[in-house]
């Protein structure tokens, strides 16, 4: 697809005032509400409306950064490769990458924000001198100021300044600069600001916060699959239904179900997340909302988009100058993106292996926040 290719794209507009009016948890710099505090994300009872258009658009992926600028792999990407929770950012500039020999590298313009020792000149820390944090990864969640990472043998290892993420009684002021190992059979992981689940191999859901009597895991329900959102505890269990907790997570409440036949989902902008459905197909959908088709058929979710069956990269990102919030998905020349992510850009794995990170005009003149 060339660079000033007309492509055919997906909009959805929603309407802003309804997406106020909802109390879900969101993904955003605010600290998200306590499990005991938070607050029905179907309280009121309006709708959120999607109104889907077909419009003409193109599609273009500046050149990037040349020194912070790498290589995942060289040639073409190989086939079946899962780029799913492959690339990270912790929304300041800092990027993470599992490659393909599962090393979990680090490497941008915080330098070492989670503080492994070292240190660069303008927080700047180039792709060329990119640390390896952790060996045989399978799977990263990024938290606030810390990591959670589950090796081959399906243990859970954790490193940053975050005790409560962490679970352990240190100094914030000291992080724990190498992975410690927290937990053993364990097969999915997501973390937020304050609080962490997993999904243990044998189907436990588990949950854990800097609140009293969470300190520790605790065991929500069973027969779970994937947790997909710490926040709400969006996750899909061994039947393919996808499931939430609109009155906060504890062991009191019962989760609600939203969705049948779920395969996989990818959380997007203003609550809103793909879901990729047991038969292929992709759906765009809020927590108030019903599902609306964007693709009959798909090979994956990558991030915040979805790779069609011909190897096109369709990714989700805001629209801007829109009258109200507005989301586009859009063909995109690489193999998967982080578009629009934190304050400081893009990030792009393209089809040859190339990492591209792709800054805004404030982040390029002024190198990053420190």
């Amino acid at each position: 697809m060339s660079g000033n290719m007309l492509r055919r794209l997906l909009c959805a507009v929603f309407c802003i005032g309804l997406l106020c009016s909802c109390t879900a948890a969101t993904e955003s710099t605010e600290s998200p509400p306590e499990p005991a505090k938070a607050k029905a994300v179907t309280k009121r009872e309006q709708q959120v409306s999607v109104e889907v258009q077909w419009i003409e658009t193109t599609a273009e992926i500046p050149p990037g950064d040349p020194e912070l600028n790498g290589c995942l792999w060289d040639g073409p990407m190989p086939e079946g490769v899962d780029l799913r929770d492959r690339l990270y950012t912790d929304g300041f500039g800092t990027m993470n990458v599992i490659d393909l020999d599962g090393n979990f590298v680090h490497w941008g313009l915080n330098g070492d924000a989670i503080d492994t020792g070292l240190e660069f000149d303008n927080g700047r820390q180039p792709y060329s001198q990119r640390s390896v944090l952790m060996k045989n990864v399978q799977k990263m969640a990024p938290g606030y100021l810390a990591f959670l990472a589950i090796d081959d043998n399906q243990d859970l290892w954790g490193w940053g300044s975050n005790p409560h993420l962490l679970m352990y009684d240190g100094d914030s002021n000291y992080p724990t600069r190498e992975p410690i190992k927290m937990l053993s059979d364990v097969k999915d992981v997501a973390a937020g600001d304050f609080e962490a689940a997993v999904v243990r191999t044998d189907g436990r859901l588990q949950a854990w916060c800097r609140q009293e009597g969470w300190r520790k895991p605790v065991t929500l329900r069973t027969g779970v699959e994937k947790i997909c959102s710490v926040y709400t505890l969006l996750h899909i269990d061994q039947q393919h239904c996808l499931y939430y907790y609109p009155d906060g997570w504890s062991s009191q409440q019962k989760p609600k179900l939203l969705d049948r036949d779920i395969d996989d989902v990818s959380m997007l902008l203003w609550n809103f997340f793909l879901e990729r459905k047991t038969d292929g197909s992709v759906w765009i959908r809020h927590f108030n909302s019903k599902p609306v088709l964007l693709a009959e058929d798909s090979i994956q979710l990558a991030y915040n988009g979805y790779i069609a069956p011909d190897g096109t990269f369709w990714g989700c990102r805001k629209l801007e100058d829109a009258p109200g919030p507005t989301l586009i998905v859009q063909p995109m020349d690489s193999a998967c993106s982080i578009l629009g992510y934190g304050s400081s850009g893009d990030v792009h794995i393209m089809k040859d292996g190339e990492i591209r990170v792709c800054l805004n005009e404030e982040e390029a003149e002024g190198g990053g926040p420190g």
